[in-house]
């Protein structure tokens, strides 16, 4: 059981190294999506897209290595946690995999916080640039607002066309 846990440690650190490096990258992305860089964003998602793959791969070990150890433990797999397998271990042995799990569980929330704010300034460009297509093609646009009596309402405007076709 003790070369399973170290496995363990290893690859649950090996998996919030990952998730570090994930970071970065959303950081890099974060500036580009600011300076609406298309071209290297680009290229940032094919990076994102390589380091997903390693951390399905990690996971994958991970699992692996999870139902290896619940059958040492004659455990169900749903049941166990690392939690679980730490309390199984002399203190020694648990302290490094409990670092290990929450080193990954910090990053894993940093990346899913990063991620979100990345993805919102993503729809907010791509509400600003179908707001300018609109504006500059005259269409008209449906948006719901509050009415007098606090209700929703939709209303129905009408967007200037900017560029004039009529000669």
């Amino acid at each position: 059981m003790n070369v399973l846990t170290r496995e363990l440690t290893a690859t649950l650190a090996r998996l919030a190294d990952l998730y570090r490096e994930f970071y970065r990258v959303l950081v890099l992305e974060q500036g580009l999506i600011i300076a609406n860089n298309s071209r290297d964003l680009h290229e940032i998602v094919v990076v994102k897209e390589n380091i997903a793959q390693e951390i399905q791969e990690s996971e994958e070990q991970r699992l692996g290595i999870m139902d290896r150890l619940a059958d040492a433990m004659k455990r169900p797999r749903r049941e166990l946690r690392v939690h679980d397998i730490a309390l199984a271990l002399p203190k020694a042995g648990a302290a490094p995999l409990l670092e290990a799990r929450n080193e990954l569980q910090a990053m894993v929330s940093r990346v899913k916080a990063l991620n979100e704010i990345n993805n919102q300034l993503l729809n907010d460009y791509l509400d600003f640039v179908h707001h300018a297509f609109d504006s500059v093609a005259g269409r008209k646009i449906t948006r719901q607002g509050y009415g007098q009596s606090g209700t929703i309402k939709t209303a129905v405007s009408v967007s200037r066309n900017l560029v004039n076709t009529r000669a």
